[in-house]
């Protein structure tokens, strides 16, 4: 569950209204008027933003922009608008002068649901991590967070608690808990599925699935056929495709092959993939999709390796394995570069427990066009991060990647890979990251640097 950060002062403060008046003739009669509620939402410890000077509202596609000057944080906001079905976004931008200080965006809404429900958005420093005004009423560093297509997120404690935070208004409430023989919480992931719900998918002793249904509040366990037949799969690393509708899992245990998880209903439910052997069962390791532009998926970077007499780094789909040898285990890789078929495409991977010892040595990966027939290439990055982190979690910017994690968020340039140091977090290692499609990324749960539980929830907001 979760409550008020630091007392109903701090949430009183946090939350500023602003009206939007959406107005549409109906036919044969007078103009009528639909008020649209919309809560501006600031960060914990917001002072900051008290210099703000002109707030800018844009609706987006094809909607309107509009600026006001204002004192500080308290402001009010109204426009006529015409009501119509399309699926639109609002942007709302605090500034002084021309120093944009924090801005936030709502997923996308119809003026009718948003009329009957309200709306929220959640303002963040740009490039930074802001803290969100609730926090966490359980003690549980373990949590699980995952993205429920068109509903918001959704938080998973270990004993089951079940925490939902609406996209659209930022209401937070309880949900319907998980319960029976839970999964650990180091065995296997949570995600969402392309129906709207999200699923968590155990398989350190065998492969079990429960699905949440954020619309009817339900969990179920779901029937996996031949589920018996795989095994087994500690360590494995997964990924989650595009569309939200497999979820592929690779070697884990002493495997070395590939499953697609069916996450929607019909069909079979679990495949192995032809094609695609690992060089070892990497458990431990981390697992990336590393796209191409007109392409989509051109391989699964693997992160990790316990065998001492592997390379860290292979190429699922290209079987090629390159870098130095482990045991490596528990880093996380981003992509750099975007292109399409030709193009050479950088990854940076960093992090994790290397020698058992948490580490802030990095690799850049340069994976060449298929048609160069160039083979990939590892070039290993002493104390990139400057000092260890044990779990990485990275955050996407324009110019910049952004890693979080042992107590600290780094900026590092895509191009040149100058670190940065922007500020002290409080996360140190664990918990969970969902990037929303917003553009924010929710950190939730992991531990601080003296062991204890993280009850606060942090946002990372991109630079627009």
């Amino acid at each position: 569950m979760a409550e008020p950060h630091d007392a109903e002062r701090t949430v009183a403060k946090a939350l500023r209204s602003a009206a939007l008046a959406l107005v549409g003739a109906v036919a044969g009669c007078q103009p009528t008027t639909t008020e649209v509620q919309l809560k501006v939402v600031l960060p914990v410890d917001a002072s900051d933003l008290d210099a703000t000077n002109n707030v800018t509202v844009l609706l987006h596609p094809d909607g309107f922009s509009q600026t006001i000057a204002t004192i500080g944080i308290d402001f009010a906001l109204d426009a006529e608008l015409e009501p119509d079905a399309k699926l639109r976004q609002l942007d709302v931008y605090l500034a002084r002068n021309e120093t944009l200080l924090a801005w936030g965006r709502t997923p996308s809404f119809t003026y009718e649901a948003a009329a009957s429900r309200g709306a929220a958005v959640f303002v963040a420093r740009p490039g930074r991590l802001s803290t969100f005004p609730l926090r966490f009423a359980l003690d549980d560093p373990d949590v699980l967070a995952a993205h429920a297509l068109g509903h918001g997120l959704v938080i998973l404690s270990g004993d089951g608690t079940t925490t939902f935070l609406d996209g659209l208004t930022l209401d937070v409430r309880g949900a319907a808990p998980l319960t029976g023989k839970l999964p650990a919480a180091d065995d296997g992931a949570f995600v969402g599925d392309a129906l709207g719900g999200v699923q968590r998918v155990a398989w350190n002793e065998g492969l079990r699935a429960f699905r949440f249904d954020p619309g009817d509040n339900t969990w179920i366990e779901r029937s996996l056929a031949d589920a018996s037949n795989v095994g087994p799969r500690p360590g494995a690393a997964h990924l989650v495709d595009d569309a939200r509708e497999v979820l592929l899992l690779y070697g884990g245990g002493e495997q070395t092959d590939v499953l697609a998880v069916n996450l929607l209903p019909g069909g079979p439910a679990i495949q192995r993939v032809d094609g695609i052997t690992l060089d070892t069962p990497r458990r431990g390791a981390s697992a990336m999709a590393l796209v191409r532009e007109g392409i989509g998926l051109d391989s699964a970077v693997l992160f990790g390796s316990e065998d001492p007499a592997a390379g860290v780094i292979h190429l699922a789909g290209r079987d090629q394995t390159v870098g130095p040898d482990g045991p490596w285990v528990g880093g996380s890789c981003v992509q750099l570069d975007r292109g399409g078929a030709n193009a050479s495409l950088r990854v940076l991977c960093a992090g994790g427990l290397r020698e058992d010892a948490p580490t802030s040595d990095a690799i850049l990966l340069t994976v060449p066009g298929r048609s160069s027939g160039d083979a990939p290439t590892a070039t290993e990055l002493p104390e990139l991060l400057e000092s260890p982190m044990e779990h990485v979690f990275w955050l996407l910017d324009g110019d910049a990647v952004h890693a979080q994690g042992g107590g600290r968020l780094l900026r590092v340039e895509r191009e040149t890979l100058a670190v940065e140091e922007i500020q002290e977090t409080a996360r140190s290692r664990g918990g969970s990251c969902v990037r929303l499609p917003t553009g924010s990324s929710y950190l939730v749960g992991g531990v601080d640097g003296e062991g204890g539980a993280v009850s606060s929830w942090q946002v990372f907001m991109p630079s627009p």
